[in-house]
């Protein structure tokens, strides 16, 4: 994920993040800045920055003396339609009932695939500001939650016959 910020105080300030290994790149004015110790980042001249917070709570890059936020906070709805995928699943897949309509796993695997799913949906919902693509968005990934669940759980009663 790379994310350009202007600032009328620092000018064009880069912020890149790798999603699966969180290693971080950071430029501020087009001068790069080399990891030292935790979340410090020193430039060629001595110069350091400090990076609070991560790609999932929002990140803030302290210049000097000041903020400057670079990824908005994650706000509560988009928390809210990524726990909606796991609650689903985790009362469905313990419901014989919805589960003789529907099949699908749940407890610690069906959990885990929607933890899996809501990280995700998370991730995509960020790159777009619009709240109907963000609903959307949600409501494709609830719709694939379901269906890997199913499939787990059809490949699991396939099994036991």
């Amino acid at each position: 994920m790379k994310v350009i910020v202007e600032n009328e105080k620092y000018g064009i300030i880069e912020y890149k993040e790798n999603f699966w290994t969180g290693k971080r790149e950071i430029s501020v004015a087009g001068t790069e800045y080399k990891h030292k110790i935790k979340n410090v980042y020193v430039n060629s001249s001595g110069e350091k920055v400090k990076v609070v917070g991560s790609y999932f709570s929002g990140v803030r890059l302290m210049v000097i003396d000041t903020y400057v936020e670079v990824v908005p906070k994650t706000t509560a709805f988009e928390y809210v339609l990524a726990i909606l995928p796991f609650i689903v699943i985790i009362l469905w897949g313990n419901a014989p009932y919805l589960c003789s309509i529907l099949p699908v796993v749940g407890g610690i695997v069906g959990g885990s695939i929607s933890i899996f799913a809501g990280m995700m949906e998370i991730k995509i919902m960020r790159l777009f500001k619009s709240f109907i693509l963000k609903f959307l968005i949600a409501a494709i990934m609830f719709a694939a939650n379901m269906f890997v669940c199913h499939l787990v759980a059809c490949a699991i009663l396939a099994a036991l016959r």
